[in-house]
Order: C-alpha cells, then structure tokens, then sequence
C-alpha cells in the first residue's frame, strides 16, 4: 500500500447505493457504467458519468473502504474493484481485504444482539402485562 509524502495513508470511506451507484431504472436505460449485477449475472446497478469521474478520482486515494447496507453476497456483485475491508449491513459485518468476515468484529456484534434480544423479551413481557386487560394481544417476530 502506497502512502503520501509524510507517511499518512489516503483512506476514503464510501456509501455505494445512490452515492457510487444506482439501480438500472433510477439511473436510466444508459448507463456510463455498469457497477452491480444482479444474481442471473445481468446488469442491476449503474453509474451516471459523474460517478464514473467521482469513482476514477476517489481511485488515487491508498484504500477505499466501501460501506454499505448490502449483505456480504451482495457487495460481491459490485464491479468496482475495492482491495481492503468493506462495512456491510450497516456495520453488523466487517469484511476483511479477502472478502472474508472479521471473526472478532462478529463475535462483538453478536454477543451484543443476545444482550438486547433479553432486554426486548422483558419489555414484550412488560408490555403483555400491561395491555392484558385491554384486549391487546403482543405478538413477538423471531428472525432465527
């Protein structure tokens, strides 16, 4: 990794959708570049000329850290080419520069969500205990 004059890396951090890239019908049927593709491998995402000269000048920073809503699956359909780790799903995974998920950053994240999974079963208890005699009924979703 290259580095400027006084040692210090260039490092850009950017959101993909509607900053770097847009979806084929909001951009329009012509694209300047293709930059997603959907599962069946046709194109899904597009960049306008001016993202393609944004995308070009970010190219001379040391790294560009691409972060975004996707899932890991989904930031692999996206043609710009990035070498270091990636923010995915708002955060919830980081993946390293092999694309990989960062075991430690998961660990974190999940023992975290087991604390709040509690905290919200006691309110859903709470608040089952307060609407019982309102003809309320709480029902709780699970996405396990």
């Amino acid at each position: 990794m290259s580095s400027n004059s006084d040692g210090s890396l260039t490092v850009v951090f950017t959101d993909l959708d509607n900053c770097m890239l847009q979806s084929i019908p909001r951009i329009g049927s012509n694209p300047s570049a293709v930059a997603s593709l959907a599962r069946d491998g046709s194109p899904q995402g597009g960049m306008s000329g001016q993202q393609v000269a944004l995308w070009r000048w970010l190219e001379a920073a040391d790294l560009i850290v691409p972060t975004t809503g996707r899932t890991p699956e989904q930031l692999k359909r996206v043609t710009l080419e990035f070498h270091g780790p990636s923010v995915c799903l708002q955060g919830a995974v980081i993946l390293d520069s092999t694309r990989s998920v960062d075991a430690s950053w998961w660990a974190k994240i999940h023992a975290q969500s087991q604390v709040c999974r509690a905290e919200v079963q006691t309110l859903m208890q709470r608040l089952g205990t307060l609407c019982s005699g309102h003809g309320v009924q709480i029902q709780s979703v699970s996405h396990d």
